[in-house]
């Protein structure tokens, strides 16, 4: 009869499991945000696991204990990349400590992003133009439309630069002031003066159709040209003549 003992030695983790299931997503723009945990199945159920990224994604993630984060600048973009790989290492606490890597799939959410700029095509105008003039057409930048236009957008004047102009829900920019006056009278009733002003600023409003909407507000400047003037008030110094008076007048 013989006894035979028999000696534990360490056992190589057989899984990691992911609290945020086989694959995990992250919205857009998060940075340092948990994703969820990480957890080992060991046939040592004693021991404890340390985790480490062997694949960071460039850096993009890290794990703080048994947590998986986006990094302080991730600064993920669905419409640049919509899925990343990692790969996690859990090693055990045994001698000599064992490990188990895995990759996952990281996918990355689409959020509706705000507007960024907005352009005027044609931003010049002659003073003293006519009432509906089109100064040019507004046109934005959008992350949403960063590989093909997705989204489309809705304008507003929040500040018309006295009344001066308005602009259209398509983005058409127009002088909102009729000339008539000023033809006729000059001095302040000219609003597009290029000797007064040679340029003056619009606020604009503008809204995408993404859910929910989103909008900011952008100035626009636009710059008046100089234009000839008609003559006004012709004045005559002298008003009466002599008959038969071989002069001139004036």
């Amino acid at each position: 009869r013989f006894n035979v003992d028999i000696v534990d030695v360490n056992d190589r983790p057989r899984a990691i499991t992911f609290s945020g299931g086989a694959q995990p997503s992250i919205n857009e723009n998060e940075n340092s945000k948990a994703l969820g945990t990480f957890t080992t199945l060991d046939d040592d159920p004693a021991h404890t696991h340390k985790y480490t990224l062997t694949d960071s994604a460039g850096g993009r993630f890290v794990i703080k204990g048994a947590t998986l984060l986006t990094s302080s600048n991730a600064n993920l973009n669905y419409e640049s990349k919509a899925e990343f790989s990692i790969t996690v290492r859990s090693t055990d606490s045994g001698s000599p400590p064992l490990f188990l890597e895995k990759v996952f799939i990281v996918r990355v959410n689409d959020v509706n992003e705000a507007p960024t700029a907005v352009y005027l095509g044609a931003n010049k105008i002659a003073e003293n133009i006519a009432l509906d003039s089109i100064v040019g057409t507004l046109s934005t930048t959008d992350p949403d439309n960063f590989k093909t236009a997705r989204q489309s957008f809705v304008y507003t004047i929040v500040n018309s630069a006295g009344g001066r102009f308005k602009v259209d829900a398509g983005g058409i920019v127009k002088v909102a002031l009729s000339n008539v006056d000023c033809l006729k009278l000059g001095g302040a009733e000219c609003k597009l003066d290029y000797e007064t002003a040679k340029s003056h600023k619009i606020l604009v409003r503008v809204t995408d159709n993404g859910s929910p909407p989103l909008r900011r507000d952008f100035s626009v400047t636009i710059f008046v040209t100089d234009a000839n003037d008609r003559p006004r008030n012709l004045d005559i110094d002298k008003f009466s003549v002599k008959e038969c008076y071989g002069g001139y007048a004036g």
